[in-house]
């Protein structure tokens, strides 16, 4: 899977945890849209080695936690959608710095 560019699974029921190593091996991966699934759990600190991410939309799940500040190392994120979760505390100011950022939804969290 190490040049995939795109995974779209969205509104299929799935449950579960994302794994802890879920960005190892692909640094090609663009967009990753889990939105709209029943997905729980913390969001791995791993999310900050998808360096290539442009979207991440994992709305309208039950993810739950602190939203990882390892979101600010994905400096080519142009969308960010983490909104109807159930994340705990504020989102760092670390995200601030991310220069390509063009939507943040952080709705219903």
């Amino acid at each position: 899977m190490s040049s995939i560019k795109e995974i779209w699974v969205k509104s299929n029921h799935l449950t579960g945890m994302l794994p802890s190593d879920m960005c190892d091996n692909v640094s090609t991966l663009e967009v990753l849209a889990l939105r709209d699934n029943q997905l729980e759990g913390s969001i791995p600190p791993n999310i900050g080695e998808c360096r290539a991410l442009r979207i991440l939309w994992i709305s309208l799940n039950r993810f739950s936690g602190e939203i990882p500040s390892e979101i600010a190392r994905l400096s080519m994120l142009e969308e960010l959608y983490l909104g109807a979760n159930e994340f705990k505390g504020g989102i760092s100011r670390e995200i601030g710095k991310l220069s390509r950022l063009q939507i943040l939804d952080i709705s219903r969290c």
